[in-house]
Formats: structure tokens, C-alpha cells, sequence
């Protein structure tokens, strides 16, 4: 019995030491053939360093200075890596049936270039999915990804990348249907220091101290700005030279509750609360600009949304501190402007898919120095996204703070007066914005510009109402009437709108609407 015992112990002593001894050289040779199969088809992967440590179940490697250049799915990937673990890499599964099961992958200081790659170039027998990967424990530091299109501009570009997340499996999605059941977002925290997405044209998106995590749900952005390029540029010093332009800030941005299992599987991402605390927005026009140079339509705020690549529904934002201003560029003097300030923003129920419910936006500010102003925009979001409603409520401000605005929108120049209360309502569809406006205010002076100027001037005192009410109680309920230039923005809309009904509260009886139109709004 003792000698069967022996038998029995040396046998499998020899079958382990054979494992130890062959099965070594066989992973070592399987490895060696993934690396020259890698360089095969134009492609490049080179090791300046490797160390294999054998277990008997698995294996680490060790790797540094590694290059690659490969082509998997219609992309080029390029880059390289300073050093690279893979540990605990599960012998049988690799060499039975060439899965890939792995403990922990460590990469450090990556540099990685992605290009989408034309049509015409790519591999079309490849497999698109890749090998079958479930990595326990992924770990990137101090990493960096650039992404090109086929047309080689680059559309994004990420510093300083952390990344480390459980339960990797690749690839993500979508799933076969040997693999039933939606795709599951692995856990995962990530932070990059820097995200950068330039435009085809004039601005530049950029993102800092960005972190996510999939386990708790959220997205946290530090700063998100929207750059300019042309507000950068001096040296365009003629007024015709210079475009409209937009500008913007948030800061403290944080997405909660965000379904990043339906974002891995393609589905629509709900996003029931995005918080802001402050907002910063610019938008300044020029209206010296040649009309070729504005026959581009410009979106307005549910077209914009629409462009999102994924389907969402955002169901709510709030903004904490919020400030707009808008401003028109002029030749002889700097860029006037007007202000909102100290205000809050609310958002709700916008989709990137028609829907019959509006999407509405509610806004509180002070306009000016301390006028207190409320404003709601309910955006129907059935058609095409450009047909909305607009209401709002203006209390205690000085007319003279809104020159030179006056000039550009309704050619006049006030030069004295209060404005004590100020009610409108009207609605925009196919591009014409038409509704009510209520106007109260005294010590209205005016001064017109533009056709027959000095005529109405002179018939000042019959022409402009000076005081709404009036002495005897004569109270005018003004009309919002602007046919919208499709080459301006929606900020230019809702105050050409707005000029338009106090135009025609402060006109008298003496002018017809046709001798009222020499002075429509440009």
C-alpha cells in the first residue's frame, strides 16, 4: 500500500514538473507567434524588455518600451507604452481555447493615437469583436489618447489620464447571442486631467479635472469651456472681418444617476439630474456683417441638443449662479453689451428625439445694474425644434442702460426714462415671432434715427408716448411682431422680439404701420 502510495506521489510529481518544464515553452512560443502574427499585415509590435514568471496555473509578464501600430476594426491604433504588467494570465484558457482570462493589467505612461480609417483601406475580413477578454483588475497612470477622424483632424485629445476599473470584458458591446442579456458597464473610475474636442471652425470644446464613476453613477467635470478662436485673434481689426461669436463656462458640473449599462448597450440614457454651479455665456453679434456671411442657419437650443451622439433625455439641470451676456460689435468704439446677472438656470425634459412634451427652460437674473428679471421658454420639441413660446416679467430699470441697443434693433436713441414694470408673451413659429408686450414706464425721451429723422423729432412730443399709463389713464398694450433672420442666433430673436413690442408701445397715433416700417428692426 505504502509502495502504491509512492507511485502514485512520483506520478504526480512528474506530472507537475512536467507542466512546469513544458507547459513554460509552450506559453513562450504561443507568445512569440501572437507577436509575430502582430507584425504581420503592415503591422507593428515590439517588446524592448519582457519577463515571463510561471505559476502553475498562470503566468505574469512584465514588458517595457513597447510599440505598437495596429489595425483592429477600421482603426489605426499607434503609440507606445512604458511599462506593462499582465497578471495572473490563466494558462489552460489560452491554450485550449485562446480565451483570455486575466487577474490584473497594469499599463503606465501610455501614449495612444487612434485614426479612424477610409472605407477603402480597411480589413474586411477582420473580426470586428476581437478576442474573448475578462480582465479582473485594469490600471492605467499618466496616460494620454489622441482620437483622429479618416479625414485626419483631430477630434479629441485626452492628459493626464487615471483609469482603473473591475470586471473589464471585451469587447463591450453589443453582445452575441451565445452572450444573452444587456451589456453591463464594468466599474470603473477615471479622471483626466485634460479632454480637449476642437471644432471644424470656430471654437474649441475643452474639459479639466474630469472624473467618472460607474459604480456610483457619476460624472464630475471641474471646468467646461467652449473657446472662441476668433476672440483670440487681434489682428482682425475690420468690423467686416469679424464673425459672430459665442463663448462659454461652466464650472462644478455634475451628472447623477447616470445609466451607464444603457449607454454600453446603445440604449436611451435618461439623466435624471445635472447640477451647474456657475454659468457663463457670451454671445456677441455683428451687424455690420456681410449677408453671405450669415445665410448659414444657426441652431437654436433643442437642434443643438439633438446633435448629442447618444440618445438622452435629461430631465432635469439646474444652475446655481449663472451669467449671460450679450454683445454687438461695433467700428468706432469697443463691443457694447448688455448684462444678466446673478441669475439661476432650470432646464427640464430635453430629448434628443421628438417628443410632444416641451422641453422648458426658466430663468431668473438681474438685468443690469438691479433690475429684477423672470423669463420661461417653452420649446416644442414635435417638429423640427425651432417653433417655441416665450413669457417673462422686467421690474425697476433705467432705459438709458439699454443704447446702444436701441440703435442696432430699432434705429433710437433714449435718452431718458423708467422702465416700471414690463410683461411680455408671444410665441415663434416658421421664423416669426408675434404676441403681447406691456409696457410701464414715465419720462420717456426719445430720439429717432434712420428715414425722416428729423421729422419725427421734431413731432416728438405727438409721436412718442412719454408716460404708459398716460395722465388721463390711456394704457397701450403693445404687439410683438419680428420676421427672424435665419443667420442670427436665438439671443437675437428673443431681444429683437422683445424691441419690437416696446417699439410699439412707445409709438403714438400719429404713424401709420407703413411709416412705422422705415424703421423696422435690421
Amino acid at each position: 500500500m505504502q509502495k502504491k502510495l509512492l507511485r502514485i506521489g512520483a506520478g504526480l510529481l512528474l506530472f507537475f514538473l512536467a507542466i512546469l518544464l513544458i507547459v513554460p515553452v509552450v506559453a513562450s512560443k504561443k507568445l512569440d507567434r501572437l507577436i509575430e502574427k502582430a507584425n504581420q499585415d503592415g503591422g507593428q509590435l515590439s517588446i524592448g524588455s519582457r519577463t515571463l514568471a510561471f505559476r502553475l496555473t498562470h503566468f505574469n509578464l512584465s514588458a517595457d518600451s513597447v510599440h505598437l501600430n495596429q489595425r483592429p476594426g477600421g482603426q489605426q491604433l499607434e503609440g507606445t507604452i512604458a511599462h506593462l504588467e499582465v497578471n495572473g494570465l490563466k494558462l489552460f484558457p489560452l491554450l485550449l481555447n485562446d480565451r483570455i482570462r486575466i487577474s490584473e493589467v497594469l499599463i503606465e505612461q501610455p501614449e495612444i493615437i487612434l485614426r479612424a480609417m477610409a472605407k477603402d483601406t480597411m480589413n474586411q475580413e477582420e473580426d470586428d469583436d476581437g478576442p474573448d477578454i475578462k480582465i479582473g483588475e485594469t490600471i492605467i497612470k499618466d496616460g494620454s489618447f489622441d482620437w483622429y477622424t479618416a479625414q485626419q483632424r483631430l477630434a479629441l485629445r485626452a492628459l493626464g489620464l487615471q483609469l482603473r476599473s473591475t470586471a473589464l470584458q471585451l469587447p463591450l458591446a453589443p453582445r452575441k447571442e451565445r452572450d444573452p442579456g444587456p451589456a453591463a458597464a464594468p466599474a470603473l473610475l477615471f479622471s483626466s486631467d485634460s479632454l480637449i474636442i476642437p471644432q471644424k471652425e470656430k471654437a474649441d470644446w475643452s474639459f479639466s479635472e474630469v472624473k467618472l464613476d460607474t459604480d456610483r453613477g457619476q460624472l464630475q467635470l471641474g471646468t467646461v469651456k467652449l473657446s472662441p478662436r476668433q476672440a483670440v485673434r487681434p489682428f482682425l481689426t475690420a468690423l467686416k472681418m469679424k464673425d459672430d461669436w459665442l463663448a462659454l463656462r461652466l464650472d462644478d458640473v455634475l451628472f447623477e444617476d447616470v445609466p451607464f449599462d444603457s449607454l454600453m448597450a446603445g440604449g436611451l440614457a435618461v439623466l435624471p439630474k445635472v447640477s451647474v454651479e456657475d454659468f457663463n455665456l457670451l454671445v456677441f453679434e455683428n451687424p455690420a456683417l456681410p449677408s453671405e456671411k450669415e445665410s448659414e442657419q444657426k441652431d437654436f437650443f433643442v437642434e443643438k441638443f439633438r446633435k448629442l451622439p447618444v440618445p438622452v433625455l435629461l430631465q432635469e439641470l439646474r444652475v446655481t449662479r449663472a451669467e449671460i451676456t450679450y454683445g454687438v460689435l461695433l467700428e468706432e468704439s469697443s463691443a457694447e453689451e448688455i448684462n444678466f446677472r446673478e441669475g439661476s438656470l432650470s432646464l427640464k425634459n430635453f430629448s434628443t428625439y421628438p417628443q410632444g412634451d416641451s422641453a422648458v427652460i426658466t430663468a431668473d437674473f438681474t438685468f443690469g445694474e438691479r433690475s429684477p428679471l423672470q423669463a420661461r421658454f417653452a420649446l416644442d420639441q414635435s417638429g423640427g425644434g425651432r417653433h417655441f413660446s416665450a413669457t417673462g416679467e422686467l421690474r425697476d430699470y433705467d432705459m438709458t442702460d439699454i443704447n446702444p441697443f436701441m440703435s442696432v434693433a430699432a434705429e433710437a436713441f433714449v435718452e431718458g426714462g423708467h422702465l416700471n414694470k414690463l410683461n411680455y408673451n408671444f410665441s415663434v413659429t416658421n421664423e416669426v415671432a408675434d404676441g403681447k408686450l406691456l409696457l410701464l414706464y414715465d419720462g420717456l425721451e426719445l430720439k429717432l434715427d434712420g428715414k425722416k429723422a428729423w421729422l419725427k423729432n421734431i413731432m416728438e412730443d405727438i409721436a412718442i408716448r412719454d408716460s404708459n399709463p398716460r395722465s388721463g389713464g390711456d394704457l397701450v398694450h403693445g404687439t410683438v411682431y419680428n420676421e427672424h433672420e435665419a443667420g442670427k442666433s436665438f439671443f437675437n430673436l428673443y431681444w429683437k422680439s422683445i424691441v419690437s413690442g416696446l417699439r410699439s408701445s412707445v409709438s403714438g397715433k400719429m404713424f401709420t404701420p407703413k411709416e412705422l416700417k422705415a424703421t423696422e428692426l435690421r
